[in-house]
């Protein structure tokens, strides 16, 4: 863009100063140009605004501000054009006609996105959220469903940022969802990319997996290696978190292969980082050290040392695991070292976090603290609530085993409220035992059994947790903690009843459970033989069920297609009647696609709701077409239904259409309207199809009854118990019919 202006103003520049014109800083509209721009940015500007005064064409105006507001290189300046320009496309809107304004605000949305981006940019983040919901309601408003997906996507990049969690998950799921729609492929990666980052930054690791493989899969179908190798290094991380190191390196070495052909050096350093991460977690420190090494001669060379900060980081945790701990320390100061350097405040972070644990290890309690305050601090101020989750739990454990229970309760309460809207379950649960230890230390036992029997189900669906606990537990006996004396006899102050009914409660259950287990020794040789065998006449039993319905189904289906078909070849035939050659051949055209999808879908049990959607479309095109365009129809989602995931078996809906249109609005003779509305209830998925036809009474269907509905006999028994249909008539006339779909 600066290079075609450049041109088209390097005449009229030349005629300018053959005649002593001085421009320079002439026309700059009020806007100050700062004084540290380069020579040449100082003559586009005042190259590009001589153009804009001389001319009296608008588009060249806004082409003109475009330019300044995208290439210069102060993003601050580059912000004061943008919003200069978005002024005049504002002004006198109300005297241009429609095609104008349309063009105006479509201008606008993308001017204000533009503006959204420059202020992230520069980390003012409240200024991006507010410009990117200006961009939003525009895009929204006149339907510009490209734009609303990758507006959509930055406000929840800024909702992440302030640690709105579920602004960022609903704008997220808007950006899904438009991208989708608008069948942006680009925007769709990114929006399953930017959605799985939100699923693990709140701890969800199966949601994170399944909406990272559904970017792999976009990424790899578009041809798009970066996006591809991305989600390959995220789905290896998230399989290091979970202990599964044979499918983390499967996903690593896939994306380090692609980085390398890329030619992506400072990716190719962090994943192997990773590849050494996972050899470090699992014992082979030789193989974990040489990864390692490699990405350090790798940060070494480059110049975004930020990653250089992240290798010292990592050969740090591998010598404290090797018992070095001095060689830790001298690695992770040298993290901290270059990282504070760079402000770059993750690898400070996480360098002072480390530093502090192990001077706290060896007994510099109070330095070892002051490096984990420090570090609480940035994660604080950065709004990074998993960071500060961590911190704070360290630094409640230092401060129990120094007696100061008032502090270390502090920090333990913050870690409990900051984990409470995520699926951070195990820093829940490990605050809420240590918060009932130390309310146990305070005497303050009703809120020590509270935060017991909270960690106590917690642990309960943690079962990933195991060794944590287990380690935590060898520290703190909780137990021992919770069932002493000085908890009895205090809690007997202000609920002695309570607490002497569970005690007895509980050496009742002990004794409960002892004499089962006793019986169930003493019948377990007479009964196990006989369960064995009833399980396994159960579980072939249920085999063949399985079996047998799927093969119902099938045949069902199978039973299905040929009624369809002699259906679709009626109405070709009836066109071609008519005399209607042209539209008898699209609708042959029509007829073989309908054809195909038809026959991809006989062999699988279930498709996508977006599919059966796409199906039903083209369907009642043909029967539009085979009408006259006498039959119209309308098909509308819920807002949060979300197509592209939901399965359903195929071809369950077209019966009902096919249905409402011959027995609903053919004997009107004149047609009328079909409205099919899909949305998500507790039940599963409801289909709602209302006809404005001639209702379900039979004296008004008798010229049609010599006709059975086979497509709705074979629909009712492939639903079977998997769904029901129910059948009403509207008081207004017409037919509604609701399916619903078991999840």
């Amino acid at each position: 863009m600066r290079y075609l202006l450049l041109i088209l103003t390097l005449s009229i520049l030349f005629c300018a100063r053959t005649q002593n014109q001085d421009i320079s800083n002439f026309y700059l509209l009020d806007i100050d140009v700062e004084s540290e721009l380069s020579q040449n940015d100082k003559v586009y500007v005042d190259s590009s605004l001589y153009l804009y005064h001389k001319t009296d064409s608008d588009s060249v105006k806004f082409a003109v501000l475009y330019g300044l507001s995208q290439d210069l290189e102060s993003v601050g300046l580059s912000i004061e054009y943008g919003l200069y320009r978005s002024e005049l496309l504002k002004k006198d809107l109300e005297s241009y006609d429609e095609d104008e304004q349309s063009f105006r605000f479509t201008e606008l949305a993308y001017g204000y996105a533009q503006q959204a981006y420059l202020y992230a940019m520069i980390e003012e983040i409240e200024e991006s959220n507010y410009w990117y919901h200006q961009a939003y309601e525009i895009s929204d408003s006149i339907g510009l469903t490209f734009v609303k997906g990758w507006v959509a996507q930055g406000i929840s990049y800024c909702e992440e940022k302030t640690g709105n969690f579920d602004k960022a998950l609903e704008y997220g799921k808007i950006a899904l969802e438009a991208s989708l729609v608008s069948d942006n492929r680009d925007g769709i990666t990114n929006a399953y990319t930017n959605y799985g980052y939100l699923q693990l930054k709140l701890g969800y690791m199966d949601s994170a997996i399944h909406y990272y493989k559904e970017s792999l899969q976009y990424a790899v179908e578009e041809e798009q290696p970066d996006f591809a190798a991305n989600a390959l290094y995220i789905l290896g991380s998230i399989n290091i978190q979970l202990g599964n190191a044979e499918r983390a390196l499967k996903y690593l070495y896939k994306s380090l292969e692609i980085y390398q052909g890329l030619d992506e050096i400072y990716d190719q350093c962090l994943t192997m980082l990773s590849l050494g991460e996972v050899y470090e977690l699992f014992g082979d420190a030789e193989r974990a050290e040489k990864f390692y090494m490699d990405a350090l001669e790798i940060a070494e060379s480059i110049e975004t040392r930020t990653v250089l900060a992240d290798v010292y980081a990592h050969l740090g945790s591998l010598a404290k695991n090797q018992k070095n701990i001095e060689k830790s320390l001298a690695y992770y100061r040298k993290s901290e070292k270059l990282s504070e350097e760079l402000q770059y405040a993750s690898g400070y972070i996480g360098a002072r976090k480390k530093i502090g644990q192990i001077l706290c290890e060896k007994d510099s309690v109070d330095i070892g603290i002051e490096y984990l305050e420090s570090a609480l601090e940035l994660a604080e101020l950065i709004v990074d609530f998993y960071e500060s989750c961590d911190v704070h739990l360290k630094l409640g454990k230092q401060y129990l085993k120094k007696g100061e229970q008032n502090k270390a309760i502090h920090h333990l309460e913050e870690v409990y409220r900051l984990s409470e809207n995520t699926n951070w379950r195990i820093l829940r649960e490990e605050s809420a035992r240590l918060l009932s230890t130390s309310y146990a230390d305070k005497g303050q036992l009703q809120k020590a059994y509270d935060f017991l029997l909270i960690a106590n189900d917690l642990s309960d669906s943690l079962n990933s947790a195991d060794n944590q606990r287990a380690l935590y537990e060898k520290e703190y006996d909780f137990k021992k903690a919770a069932d002493s004396a000085k908890v009895v006899s205090i809690l007997t102050q202000n609920n002695l009843d309570k607490v002497e009914v569970e005690l007895k409660l509980e050496k009742r259950n002990k004794l409960v459970t002892n004499l089962i287990f006793v019986l169930i020794l003493i019948l377990g040789g007479i009964l196990l033989t006989s369960l064995v065998i009833r399980a396994r006449n159960k579980q072939r039993e249920i085999t063949f069920q399985q079996k047998s319905e799927k093969l119902k189904q099938q045949a069902l289906l199978a039973q299905m297609n040929p009624h369809f078909l002699f259906n679709s070849l009626n109405s070709i035939q009836a066109i071609y009647t008519k005399g209607e050659i042209t539209a008898a051949n699209d609708f042959l055209a029509d007829f073989g696609t309908l054809l195909r999808r038809i026959l991809e879908f006989s062999s699988v049990e279930t498709i996508r709701l977006s599919e059966e959607i796409e199906l039903l479309d083209l369907y009642l095109r043909l029967e539009k077409i085979r009408a006259g365009k006498a039959i119209q129809y309308k098909i509308e989602c819920g807002p949060d239904l979300a197509t592209e995931i939901i399965q359903i078996p195929p071809m369950l809906i077209q019966p009902l259409i096919e249905n409402a249109i011959i027995h609903g609005l053919k004997p009107k003779e004149k047609g009328g309207v079909i409205r099919i509305k899909f949305s998500e209830i507790e039940e599963g998925i409801m289909c709602i199809i209302e006809d404005d036809g001639v209702g379900l009474h039979a004296e008004k269907r008798v010229k049609f009854s010599d006709r059975k509905s086979l497509g709705l006999k074979i629909l009712k028994e492939r639903l079977g118990t998997r769904g029901k249909l129910l059948l009403e008539e509207l008081e207004t006339g017409g037919t509604r019919a609701v399916l619903i779909v078991r999840s």
